[in-house]
């Protein structure tokens, strides 16, 4: 079944090899990049089929730059740190045989699990994403025709895709997290530097009540891997 892939990075040198090797476990019709760098335009590099300057604007406008050049009926966003698996692709695309559904993501396990700020990042995630029914953009296939009509908030720099997310379910659409799929995140960052990053955009509190609410339910500390 044609899927592109679509991944927006501030510059091809922070898309980690392991990424790039992993784009081979499904034949992908395009890849595109969406990148800040404008020196990236001119690589010559054969891993990608496409790259386009995505300056800088808001993330959600840096995606939709992006799906102006999907041609496929599906498309998977990969972010830069992600490492997809065998078979993940396809898991995913058999839960679209319900019309309703727009998107769906697998488990995001950590990439470096020796890491304790990885593995703890990885199931506040994995909980965020049961409780309040999301998922982020991280690995998450998209159904295209819907996702190019409702398109991402043009203006948000975070939390664009749960933005979209809530206005596919208005629409009456079905958004999927399963246990069923899965692939590696590198959690890159430290708990200081998450605050610090959070801190620098005012999202300071929704961080710490984020990181309180989910810790605190007992499907945290309970979760099966």
């Amino acid at each position: 079944m044609p899927v592109d892939a679509l991944i927006v990075t501030r510059n091809l040198k922070e898309v980690l090899p392991q990424t790039i090797k992993s784009l081979q476990y499904y034949p992908f019709k395009n890849i595109i990049i969406v990148t800040g760098e404008k020196t990236d335009l001119k690589s010559k590099k054969d891993w990608f089929d496409f790259v386009v300057y995505g300056g800088k604007e808001p993330l959600g406008q840096q995606r939709n730059i992006g799906l102006d050049l999907v041609e496929s009926e599906f498309v998977c966003m990969i972010d830069s740190d992600i490492v997809l698996t065998k078979g993940y692709i396809e898991t995913l695309l058999k839960l679209f045989e319900d019309p309703k559904v727009a998107v769906a993501r697998g488990r995001l396990f950590p990439l470096h699990s020796e890491n304790l700020y990885s593995n703890m990042k990885s199931r506040v995630t994995e909980a965020f994403n049961i409780i309040h029914r999301q998922v982020g953009c991280d690995a998450a296939l998209y159904k295209t025709n819907v996702v190019k009509k409702v398109r991402f908030n043009p203006k948000l720099y975070t939390r664009e895709d749960h933005d979209l997310n809530n206005r596919l379910r208005k629409l009456g659409f079905k958004v999927i997290f399963t246990k069923e799929a899965y692939c590696f995140h590198d959690f890159r960052m430290s708990m200081k530097l998450e605050i610090e990053h959070h801190a620098r955009r005012g999202n300071i509190y929704a961080l710490l009540c984020s990181w309180a609410r989910n810790v605190s339910r007992p499907l945290f500390f309970f979760m099966p891997w």
